[in-house]
């Protein structure tokens, strides 16, 4: 099955985050108010985000469940930030016992962190596959495993150095979450709304 690719779906700006958490719970502990949450469609984000000027706004996340565990957070108005690469609100996602991850992608700048029992356990650079974090040497081996390590002349390992970064940057999210994400998951109706972040 072939990796997703972010950037073919959503251009060249975003932020998925996943948690064992609900939509509306997940939204809430990321700034938006339940009350506040609707409907939202990925094409109305998209209009919003060619219309702005002002790079203070409030940035817009949308929300879904991946069945009865999961839940995917996507944003793509990352002009002051990215809510879910922020690693309190990852650290508070992940606490009693959670795990949750992001993975950002902006053509300069990429990044993947992912929290389990309230603290930042791994941080994964796509571009190089770098690791840090406490629990670095935990995620090392299956990382490894999917390919995401360098061989000991630096190159990628087979197959890797066909993929994008954006694309390694899923990959390495779902290594460590446990978790596939398929293009189907990101179509359809989305939950969201303005986040107070």
């Amino acid at each position: 099955m072939a990796q997703v690719d972010m950037t073919e779906i959503f251009g060249e700006g975003w932020c998925v985050t996943l948690t064992r958490r609900s939509p509306t719970e997940t939204l809430h502990m990321m700034g938006v108010e339940p009350r506040r949450q609707r409907p939202v469609t990925v094409e109305e984000v998209t209009a919003r985000r060619d219309r702005i000027v002002d790079y203070e706004v409030p940035v817009t996340l949308l929300a879904r469940s991946l069945g009865n565990v999961w839940s995917l957070v996507l944003e793509l108005e990352g002009y002051s930030g990215w809510v879910g690469t922020a690693p309190e609100v990852l650290e508070t996602l992940s606490s009693e016992g959670g795990l949750a991850g992001s993975a950002m992608y902006l053509p300069d700048e990429q990044e993947v962190l992912c929290a389990r029992d309230g603290n930042v356990a791994v941080g994964v650079d796509p571009r190089t596959g770098r690791l840090w974090g406490g629990k670095a040497d935990t995620f090392r081996p299956m990382l490894n495993e999917a390919g995401l390590g360098r061989d000991g002349d630096g190159s990628w390992r087979p197959g890797l150095d066909e993929l994008s970064t954006a694309q390694r940057a899923v990959l390495a999210l779902e290594t460590v979450l446990g978790v596939r994400l398929e293009q189907s998951m990101l179509e359809g109706p989305w939950r969201g709304g303005l986040s107070s972040r």
